[in-house]
C-alpha cells in the first residue's frame, strides 16, 4: 500500500444552514467494518437527528467505498458527502454528517450543496496526516556496526527505535518506513548482521 492522506484527529464540525443543523463527525479508518461501527456509534449517539448520512473510502490491500442517503432524496447526501472526501483527496476515512431539521425545506440542490459544502469546510480544515506503511525490524550487531548504522539511518526521520538492550552487542527493535527497507537489508547483509522482520505499522506524518 502507498502513501495515503487522511485525518490524524478525529473532527467534529458543526453548521447552521437555513435553520437545520448539520453536525459532521469523521475518523482515519482503516478497516469497512470499523466504518460501519463508527456509523452506527453516530446513530447512537444522535438517536433524535432527522438524518444521519454517511460515506466511507477505504483502500487497505483492497478498495472498499459506500454512502448513504439514510432517509434524504436519493442522491443528495452521501454522494456529496462522499464526494468531498475525493475532492481533498483523503483515503481510508468515515464521514457522518448528521442533521437536525429547521423547519424550512432545502430543496434537492439545497440538500446537495448543504451535504456537500458542510463535509467539505469541515474536511478541509481538519487535522491530516499523510499516512505511510512500516514495517517492524529487529536487528542484532556490535558496537561498531551500531555506530555507522546511526551514521547512516537517521532515528526519526528513517526509523523509529522501539526497544534496545546493550549486552556483548546491541539487540533494537525499531519500525522503518517500507521505502528504506531495502537499504536495511543492504546494510545487514554487507555486514553479515542477522535481522528478522515482524509486524506491519503505520507512520502518521502530521500535515501543517
Amino acid at each position: 500500500m502507498n502513501c495515503y492522506i487522511s485525518l490524524r484527529e478525529r473532527l467534529e464540525y458543526s453548521e447552521k444552514i437555513n435553520r437545520s443543523l448539520f453536525v459532521v463527525n469523521g475518523v482515519h479508518c482503516e478497516t469497512e467494518n470499523k466504518c460501519k461501527y463508527f456509523i452506527q456509534e453516530m446513530n447512537d449517539r444522535y438517536p433524535d437527528a432527522n438524518h444521519n448520512c454517511w460515506a466511507y473510502r477505504v483502500d487497505n490491500k483492497e478498495t472498499r467505498n459506500n454512502y448513504s442517503d439514510a432517509g434524504e432524496p436519493s442522491g443528495t447526501a452521501g454522494r456529496h458527502i462522499f464526494g468531498s472526501i475525493e475532492a481533498l483527496e483523503l483515503t481510508n476515512i468515515v464521514v457522518v454528517v448528521t442533521r437536525y431539521f429547521g423547519g424550512i425545506k432545502l430543496g434537492i440542490r439545497g440538500l446537495i450543496e448543504a451535504y456537500g459544502g458542510v463535509t467539505y469546510r469541515g474536511l478541509e480544515n481538519a487535522k491530516k496526516a499523510r499516512f505511510c506503511p512500516g514495517i517492524v525490524v529487529t536487528i542484532t550487531m556490535n558496537y561498531s556496526n551500531w555506530d555507522t548504522f546511526n551514521r547512516i539511518f537517521k532515528e526519526g526521520s528513517d526509523y523509529t527505535k522501539r526497544n534496545i538492550t546493550y549486552s556483548d552487542k546491541v539487540n533494537v527493535t525499531f519500525a522503518v518506513k517500507v521505502r528504506m527497507l531495502n537499504k536495511i537489508k543492504e546494510f545487514a547483509i554487507k555486514r553479515n548482521i542477522k535481522y528478522s522482520l515482524k509486524n506491519e505499522v503505520t507512520f502518521a506524518e502530521p500535515i501543517p
